[in-house]
């Protein structure tokens, strides 16, 4: 089912990865990888100083639309001087090819705010759920300052280019309007903080909001507002180790309506078991994408069912949610 309770079946995701330079510092911030994946605020897992130098990453994906599919991805960083770094990053899928270059220095004259300036580009050929092809460029600037030892606050700006263009003539009458070339101009703000409360049941709490205000060459203005949730313990002397992820967003548009290229679009990266744009509203096979969404991850796992040094670790996962909230309806076409 597309919203409510989701029992996800029918894929299955083969991967690898290769970190190549030093072993990774023993003090380093935990990251996704790991089993409550509450990492640090305002630390990078890809800054050379916690050891990676670089990664390479291949995976092998199968789903019933596509067969199986595949791509690569890799990152290279550069260290330029005591706590600066240049991040280049590439990923090349089958639908999908990006680029991205980064710069971090850990201190400015801006009352001691870490700087990070990135630049994007990605070109996404058709799908069958979204049936066309879109390129994107992208430049944003960041300062964020720390709030202690587990907080911070950034504030960013930035800029995009987005065009959806080449679509197949099965498109739905509700993205044609989306066929178009823009800009857009974005301001924002971030806050994260973590507690670590030991080793017990509820050993990590992280919280996290953010807001952002754009406007877009087409004439519409816009508020987007997102807060996540992470938390997660030990329980049976560390026999289990379980993970909540909440999350929940939603996008306000004036002047206009939103596009494609700006609604929120869930999928397999949020809720387990979906292909991309394959949750949510839909006008027939292709997806519409959202303005609100609510989801739940809840993850359990047995770190000790094979065994201390096994190599497999079980576990069990579901996931909940909900993507909903259309400006345009076709006139009670589709039921967001």
């Amino acid at each position: 089912m597309r919203n409510g309770i989701l029992v996800p079946l029918g894929a299955m995701v083969m991967a690898s990865a290769l970190s190549f330079g030093p072993l990774i510092a023993q003090d380093a911030p935990l990251d996704e990888g790991d089993a409550l994946g509450a990492s640090a605020p305002g630390i990078s897992i890809d800054d050379p100083k916690t050891g990676i130098i670089g990664s390479l990453n291949a995976w092998l994906f199968y789903s019933s639309e596509y067969g199986v599919t595949g791509g690569t991805s890799g990152k290279l960083n550069l260290p330029s001087g005591d706590g600066r770094w240049v991040s280049l990053g590439a990923e090349i899928a089958e639908r999908r090819q990006s680029l991205s270059l980064a710069y971090h220095q850990d201190s400015s004259s801006v009352g001691d705010a870490a700087v990070d300036v990135t630049a994007r580009g990605s070109h996404q050929t058709a799908r069958t759920m979204l049936p066309f092809e879109s390129t994107s460029l992208g430049l944003q600037g960041k300062l964020t300052w720390a709030l202690g030892e587990t907080g911070s606050v950034a504030g960013y700006v930035g800029v995009s280019g987005n065009r959806a263009y080449n679509a197949d003539s099965s498109l739905s009458t509700l993205l044609l309007p989306d066929m178009r070339r823009s800009e857009r101009r974005y301001v924002g703000m971030d806050f994260k903080r973590s507690v670590d409360m030991g080793d017990g049941p509820m050993a990590k709490l992280q919280y996290t909001l953010s807001g952002e205000f754009a406007s877009n060459s087409t004439g519409e203005t816009q508020l987007r507002g997102q807060a996540g949730l992470l938390t997660g313990g030990y329980l049976g002397g560390g026999s289990v180790v379980w993970r909540a992820d909440l999350r929940a967003g939603t996008l306000n548009t004036s002047n206009g309506d939103s596009s494609i290229g700006e609604r929120f679009i869930l999928g397999g990266g949020s809720l387990r078991g979906f292909s991309y744009g394959g949750f949510g509203p839909h006008d027939g096979n292709q997806t519409l994408g959202g303005n609100r969404f609510a989801l739940a991850r809840l993850d359990f796992q047995f770190p000790k069912g094979f065994g201390k040094n096994a190599w497999v670790v079980p576990g069990i996962h579901a996931d909940f949610g909900s993507l909903w909230g259309l400006d345009n309806t076709g006139g009670g076409l589709v039921d967001d």
